[in-house]
C-alpha cells in the first residue's frame, strides 16, 4: 500500500509541477484508489477467506476488519495495480500492453507466492479497473463537490470541458 500511495504522489507532484493543478485522471486515480481499498477491506472482512496454507478462522467483522490482511480474497496488491494500470492506460494509451503487463505480473506474484488463490486476483484485476471506470461514470456527482472544495482552498481546478 506504501508503494501505490507513493506512485500516486509521485503523479500528482508531475501534475501539479505541470499545470498547477490535478489533472482529471489524476483525480480518478486518487478516488478510484480509495474506493478500491474500502471494497477490499469490507469483501476481504465479509468472506473471510483464509490464504493458501492456512488455518480457516471466524470473527466478528469489526475484529476481521482490524486484520485483514490475514484474509486472501480479493487480492488488494492486485486490484491497486489494476487501478494504477487503468490510469497509466488512459495517460499513456500507446503502452497500454505494458501497463497491463504490470498488472497481471503482480497477480501472478501473488499466485507464485502462494498468498493467493487464482479467483482472488482474477477478481481484482476487475476490481481495480471497474472502480477507475466507476469514478468517470458519477462524475456528475462528485465532480462539483471535489471543485467547491478545491476552490475553497483557493488552489487551482483542472478545466471541466477537458473532462466531457
Amino acid at each position: 500500500m506504501a508503494a501505490f500511495l507513493i506512485v500516486v504522489l509521485f503523479f500528482a507532484a508531475l501534475d501539479v509541477r505541470k499545470t498547477g493543478h490535478l489533472s482529471y485522471p489524476t483525480v480518478r486515480l486518487v478516488l478510484s484508489g480509495i474506493i478500491t481499498l474500502g471494497i477490499v477491506a469490507i469483501l476481504k472482512s465479509t468472506f473471510q477467506t483464509p490464504r493458501p496454507n492456512e488455518a480457516e478462522v471466524s470473527l466478528p467483522f469489526l475484529m476481521a476488519l482490524k486484520n485483514v490482511d490475514y484474509f486472501a480474497f480479493p487480492s488488494g496488491h492486485t486490484a491497486r495495480a489494476s487501478v494504477l494500470a487503468s490510469y497509466l492506460q488512459e495517460r499513456s494509451p500507446r503502452y497500454a500492453p505494458l501497463w497491463w503487463a504490470y498488472a497481471v505480473g503482480i497477480a501472478l506474484t501473488r499466485l507464485l507466492l502462494h498468498v493467493h488463490w487464482l479467483g482472488d486476483v482474477l477478481f481484482s484485476l476487475l476490481l481495480g479497473s471497474w472502480a477507475y471506470l466507476l469514478v468517470d461514470l458519477t462524475r456528475d456527482s462528485w465532480l462539483p463537490v471535489y471543485q467547491k472544495t478545491v476552490k475553497l482552498l483557493g488552489l487551482e481546478v483542472f478545466d471541466v470541458e477537458l473532462v466531457r
